[in-house]
């Protein structure tokens, strides 16, 4: 599979995980850009973290690449600081978030997170079962 072929299947669940969000965001009347925001930041995180290898996450060496994990963890309090800090969220426009709505964007992130990982579980299924054939 090329490139282009996974940008684009990744972009499409992104997409409809993104839109799902904001559906179940506007339904609870709960500020759902904030949360689209949110959630399309912490999903990047773990989609940095899925893709600094094809193999699955628990295959990899936690702490092979710390530089991405400080990275990690300072865009995502970054984020956070985006939220709640009363300066930077009048300047961004964005509203804090109580604990249930930020589970929410977590949630949402996290599903994300997971298809990138069972993807590649598929994947070396495959590539095995096809090897075996």
């Amino acid at each position: 599979m090329g490139t282009g072929n996974y940008i684009l299947r990744v972009g499409i669940v992104f997409g409809l995980i993104t839109i799902g969000l904001m559906l179940t965001a506007a339904g609870r009347e709960a500020p759902w850009a904030t949360m689209v925001f949110t959630t399309l930041c912490l999903a990047q995180m773990g989609h940095a973290l899925s893709a600094r290898s094809t193999l699955p996450l628990i295959q990899v060496a936690p702490f092979s690449n710390p530089w991405l994990l400080w990275s990690v963890l300072l865009t995502t309090t970054l984020q956070m600081l985006l939220l709640y800090v009363p300066t930077f969220s009048g300047f961004f426009g964005t509203t804090p978030l109580n604990a249930q709505d930020l589970l929410i964007c977590i949630g949402f992130s996290l599903l994300f997170f997971l298809y990138l990982e069972t993807e590649k579980i598929w994947r070396l299924w495959r590539r095995s079962a096809n090897a075996n054939a």
